[in-house]
């Protein structure tokens, strides 16, 4: 089979055109990737808002890790950074130390851990590490990782419950209605700054989040659902009738 080319003729790629090529797609590259660092913590990476927390006399590991993101779609990875140290702005409130030698070192490893931070009093610290480097540093990306972290730390004393103060038993479909969940330490008092979590079911979709003072929600769909509120191992439940608008009366 003959092929004929009619005019004009394409020229043929010059070493100027391959260069140019290579910097457009790099170009490219950077503009639908970048990577973000974190201080993150127990079950808190990236993707968690808010300060780390932790109870009186307890402790967690705490690492760097890095969000990759390609256009919209966001991925976690736990690095092995170098770094030029970590601090913590008080050390009575909390201290940094290396992680165990025995078998768990492996686990810390894994997850890129360098320090273990312990509870010693309720307060607020900042933790904070300089000079972080990794592979990531050369990656081509639309950002430059960040090279010193911070994150605050929040230590209360230990929870002893969680509660719905506000227990509502029926509900209109749709319509938004508060609730007010709260932690307490041994001795019934209050603290305000333990992140609890929320979640329930419906439709067969699981909905999770962190709970705020006097909360808004709303239910879509007609039936019973189960409500829960959760720190660590505590948890409280309220069970909730969600009926048609035009069949209930205000919600209580």
């Amino acid at each position: 089979m003959q092929v004929e080319y009619v005019e004009p003729q394409i020229p043929q790629p010059t070493a100027a055109t391959h260069v140019q090529w290579a910097r457009a797609r790099r170009q490219y590259e950077a503009s639908v990737h970048s990577y973000h660092r974190s201080i993150a913590g127990g079950d808190r990476g990236l993707h968690s808002q808010g300060p780390l927390w932790l109870q009186n006399g307890d402790s967690m590991a705490i690492r760097v890790s890095e969000l990759h993101c390609s256009h919209d779609v966001c991925t976690e990875t736990h690095p092995t950074p170098t770094d030029s140290g970590w601090s913590v702005s008080d050390p009575t409130v909390a201290r940094l130390q290396a992680p165990d030698t025995s078998a768990r070192r492996r686990m810390y490893l894994r997850i890129g851990s360098r320090y273990v931070v312990k509870a010693l009093r309720p307060g607020r610290v900042v933790l904070a590490v300089r000079g972080v480097h990794s592979v990531s540093d050369t990656a081509v990306s639309s950002t430059q990782p960040e090279r010193n972290l911070e994150r605050e730390l929040v230590v209360t004393q230990p929870v002893g419950s969680v509660r719905f103060l506000r227990k509502p038993d029926t509900v209109r479909v749709k319509q938004p209605f508060t609730l007010d969940i709260r932690a307490f330490d041994v001795e019934g008092r209050a603290l305000a700054e333990v992140p609890i979590e929320f979640s329930y079911t419906e439709r067969g979709i699981d909905h999770a989040g962190t709970a705020i003072p006097n909360m808004q929600i709303r239910l879509e769909a007609p039936g019973t659902t189960r409500l829960v509120a959760r720190v660590r191992q505590l948890a409280d439940t309220v069970t909730v009738v969600v009926v048609d608008s035009s069949a209930t009366p205000a919600p209580r």
